[in-house]
């Protein structure tokens, strides 16, 4: 078993039988407090420490919600079961797990209150990188040398496609760059043969967030 503090419940016999486990987390762990009947994750009635025998100590741990306790949200409630086993590290990672998971389920919930509040979800920007090349088919073999396998899901064209958080657009013409922010500018390795390889740079330089650019192929060979 790990390292836990655990203490005699307040106001039981310090025997060692009558436990309470503590972690930061807003669940009441204990063992060998006064019997009662519970429902578990099934619905079906079960006993803790109820035994004809006065004298026997239930030796399982417990765990409920601590209804004081900061941290205990609606999510929580709803997927909460109560858990008993004499293994105090499995009661433990229980709750753990469904901690973890309610955290999930909470911004699952908040984003859904922000839709009704009207409040529409930031989305992330990805990074636009300008592509200089000499035609369409230069682009795709760079893209293929580079090993950029968009997903199905992925924007994929012959001209535009989205790789792991970023997006590759092809520049064959000076006018391509109209209209476009760019992170950062490449250049395949063929691009200088393009008759209008010197104006697509002039256009797509303004066009940068930050000053990013440079002979790719000098560094990769691509």
């Amino acid at each position: 078993m790990r390292n836990y503090y655990i203490t005699p419940i307040k106001n039981y016999p310090d025997n060692g039988k009558h436990l309470e486990c503590h972690i930061p987390l807003p669940f009441d762990i204990k063992r060998g407090e006064d019997g009662y009947y519970y429902r578990d994750h099934k619905g079906v009635e079960r006993k803790y420490n109820l035994y004809k025998d006065d004298r026997k100590i239930d030796d399982r741990w417990i765990v409920h919600i601590d209804g004081d306790a900061l941290g205990v949200t609606e999510s929580l409630i709803r997927i909460f079961h109560i858990m008993v086993d004499k293994d105090l590290d499995k009661i433990v990672d229980y709750c753990l797990d469904i901690y973890e998971r309610s955290l999930k389920l909470e911004q699952e919930r908040l984003k859904r209150i922000k839709l009704d509040f009207g409040i529409a979800p930031v989305q992330k920007r990805i990074k636009v990188v300008g592509v200089i090349a000499l035609n369409t088919e230069d682009f795709l073999q760079w893209k293929l040398a580079k090993k950029h396998r968009p997903t199905r899901k992925a924007r994929n064209t012959q001209r535009d496609y989205t790789y792991r958080g970023k997006r590759y657009i092809c520049f064959t013409r000076k006018t391509h760059c109209c209209g476009c922010t760019l992170d950062e500018i490449v250049e395949t390795q063929r691009a200088y043969m393009n008759p209008e390889y010197n104006e697509i740079w002039e256009s797509a330089r303004p066009a940068l967030i930050t000053k990013t650019y440079g002979k790719e192929e000098a560094e990769t060979g691509v």
